[in-house]
């Protein structure tokens, strides 16, 4: 009797945990649905005019941008899955490196020191084409909050496709299909 108690406490005890990590990865997929949908709702409109803070403390500005192809890789310090994508976003800055194609990385979450990121980026050697102080202009374009958020910007300055998180499945291909149609 003293077994089957115990079995039933295990069996209800591992299913309710079941339970719980099933309502958990639904609710991750209504937070990715929710900020997909949020980027979506910014396709084709213009990238804003902005000025942000390089690693040297040199100002970058959109206007430098025009007539180039441009990929914002919206980031922050503690997201694993923005530090595994930089491989990928290195390697499309260089397949497309003739095509006037600019990858900039914006760190925008802005919770830690500037000075700290800068320690961070340049330890790990990750991002060199880093701006600060970017979650205002990330909130404009439609990245609400999620990262890696990946946002295309054509040559007229208007903002043709957005990607939420790492790339999985076919999701590079689809950013290299929007890469080379322009």
């Amino acid at each position: 009797m003293k077994k089957n108690y115990l079995f039933f406490l295990l069996f209800i005890s591992f299913t309710s945990g079941l339970t719980t990590v099933a309502q958990e990865k639904t609710e991750v997929k209504k937070d990715m649905d929710y900020y997909q949908n949020y980027l979506n709702e910014h396709i084709g409109k213009r990238m804003p005019d902005w000025v942000l803070r390089d690693l040297n403390n040199k100002e970058q500005s959109s206007k430098e941008l025009n007539g180039k192809i441009v990929l914002l890789n919206f980031w922050g310090v503690g997201c694993g899955a923005c530090i595994m994508i930089h491989k990928d976003l290195v390697s499309l800055q260089t397949a497309y490196k003739d095509k006037e194609f600019i990858l900039i990385n914006v760190e925008g979450d802005e919770r830690a020191d500037t000075a700290e990121i800068r320690k961070f980026l340049v330890a790990r050697k990750l991002f060199d084409n880093t701006l600060f102080k970017g979650k205002d202009l990330g909130l404009k374009m439609g990245a609400a909050g999620a990262m890696p958020t990946l946002i295309l910007v054509d040559k007229t300055g208007k903002i043709v496709y957005g990607h939420i998180g790492y790339f999985y499945g076919d999701t590079k291909q689809k950013m290299i299909e929007q890469i080379n149609k322009l």
